[in-house]
């Protein structure tokens, strides 16, 4: 495998370009995949969050019930059996409306049956990247 050499300059250039999005907040992340979640709670940390993690929309809304610290909730769309991400984002607004949740997807916005991700949710598309799911993050925090 040969890959070309990167000019210095080049490379200085397109990092001051792009700077990636910080914080300290608290995030939960909920996952039904182990591999997907433990490398969405590696980004997060590796930006400054602190991470609570679920596997399923019941545990989620657990946490969110004993963790007032938690700021964003980022929740894959499909989470296996039982809740949606998209019914667990309603579940959140009953309980605390002003908690901001982010959900992710591999499948197109079509998938997401007939009540769809509504409007004012956010969907990152899968597979993202570490910056883009920094920024995405960062947007919802912001706009709280």
């Amino acid at each position: 495998l040969c890959l070309p050499v990167a000019d210095r300059r080049d490379a200085q250039d397109g990092n001051e370009a792009t700077t990636v999005a910080r914080g300290s907040e608290t995030i939960l992340v909920v996952e039904d995949e182990a591999d997907v979640r433990d490398i969405a709670i590696a980004f997060l940390r590796s930006l400054g969050y602190s991470v609570l993690s679920a596997h399923d929309a019941n545990e989620a809304l657990a946490l969110v019930a004993r963790h007032a610290d938690i700021a964003l909730v980022f929740s894959d769309v499909v989470l296996g059996t039982g809740m949606t991400g998209v019914e667990l984002a309603e579940s959140v607004r009953r309980s605390r409306p002003q908690l901001p949740v982010l959900l992710t997807s591999g499948y197109e916005h079509s998938a997401f049956g007939a009540r769809g991700a509504g409007e004012d949710l956010a969907v990152l598309r899968k597979p993202y990247r570490r910056e883009e799911l920094a920024a995405a993050v960062r947007a919802k925090l912001d706009a709280r």
